[in-house]
């Protein structure tokens, strides 16, 4: 069992970049992180290419990128008490494979 800082919360990353499987990531993240900050965290440790774009979902909606995670969290929380979100991964800038 893992233990949870007051000020954290548990994020289930569902990554579908590259057209591969999809995986499934737990990390915890700080309630005061922003979707963007966690976008930068997310492209570093997946080593994404600068021409390929990565988008987050919630709850079939894309969060602002000024938003705290927390707050997130407290709308979309599901069951288990952690936080589902989807990264998807798309070519842009004229990319092809």
């Amino acid at each position: 069992m893992e233990y949870i800082k007051e000020k954290e919360i548990r994020v289930y990353l569902n990554l579908r970049i590259n057209q591969n499987k999809n995986q499934i990531k737990k990390i915890i993240v700080q309630k005061s992180t922003t979707v963007a900050q966690l976008l930068i965290f997310i492209r570093r440790k997946i080593k994404l290419k600068s021409e390929q774009a990565i988008f987050i979902i919630v709850n079939d909606t894309m969060p602002i990128a000024n938003q705290m995670i927390g707050d997130l969290y407290e709308t979309f929380k599901n069951k288990d008490g952690g936080l589902d979100i989807l990264c998807q991964g798309e070519d842009c800038f004229g990319f092809s494979r």
